[in-house]
């Protein structure tokens, strides 16, 4: 059995493009990093961090979640078109900053505490609040899996 580290990243919004520095330097990608224009749109984005396997990074969370939503209808294909979550954070760079740096150990599905692999692993969406405790909720299902069961088990225990 492998020991590598886990593939997951972290794809930044440029909502958001100032908070790179505060997540680890091999598990960043910019839009431009992959193949993305500054201007790209918010679907385009979605579209990239699925095929790319990332956790997309953004202040406009409502944005975000509504183009994921589109995303998952819209793609008929046979096979998963989940994604890889979402966090959500507050506008100013000063608050971003601060709420990333303190976020460590306070991530929690119900009673568990889980980790950023945890929030790619399982489609997670995590919504980082100016004060208080994180927000972590499952996102929607793709259709096709909706499909394949009724309920909603992770892809992984978390």
């Amino acid at each position: 059995m492998s020991n590598a580290t886990p593939p997951y990243r972290f794809l930044i919004d440029r909502s958001s493009a100032r908070v790179r520095e505060l997540f680890p330097s091999r598990r960043v990608r910019s839009l431009e990093d992959v193949g993305l224009p500054e201007n790209a749109s918010d679907a385009a984005i979605v579209k990239k961090a699925w095929e790319q396997e990332c956790i997309i990074v953004a202040a406009n969370g409502k944005d975000f979640l509504l183009a994921i939503e589109r995303f998952q209808k819209k793609e008929m294909q046979n096979d998963c078109h989940d994604l890889f979550g979402l966090v959500i954070l507050p506008n100013a760079y000063e608050t971003q900053r601060r709420v990333i740096r303190g976020v460590q150990g306070k991530l929690r599905l119900g009673r568990e505490n889980i980790s950023w692999r945890d929030v790619w692993k399982n489609n997670l969406c995590v919504r980082l609040k100016k004060v208080g405790v994180p927000g972590v909720s499952l996102l929607a299902r793709c259709r096709y899996c909706k499909a394949e069961d009724s309920e909603r088990p992770m892809r992984e225990k978390v």
